[in-house]
């Protein structure tokens, strides 16, 4: 995917989003990273969708791959954070 295209591809996907549109955004974000593995728009709208929908683990997936692109991504430090506060209030509450 040539760099043109693939910032039209994330400018659709966030368009998608802005509508409601998380599965259309959703294909538009893999398939972006289809073709650009590293790029960090498709990660952060992945992992958004994810985390809005419940798919903790996914997104957590998401954050760790921009984090080894950008390790001081402070977004995505900040987001990993908010899925093991997550993740450890769950585990409370079922006890």
């Amino acid at each position: 995917m040539k760099k043109q295209n693939t910032k039209n591809q994330v400018i659709r996907a966030c368009v998608c989003l802005e509508r409601g549109d998380s599965p259309g955004a959703e294909r538009l974000a893999r398939q972006i990273l289809a073709a650009e593995p590293a790029n960090r728009s498709a990660l952060h709208i992945l992992a958004g969708i994810y985390l809005s929908t419940g798919r903790q683990e996914q997104a957590a997936k998401m954050f760790r791959r921009i984090l080894k692109i950008e390790p001081g991504n402070a977004d995505a430090l900040t987001l990993k954070q908010e899925i093991a506060a997550r993740a450890t209030q769950a585990t409370e509450w079922a006890r």
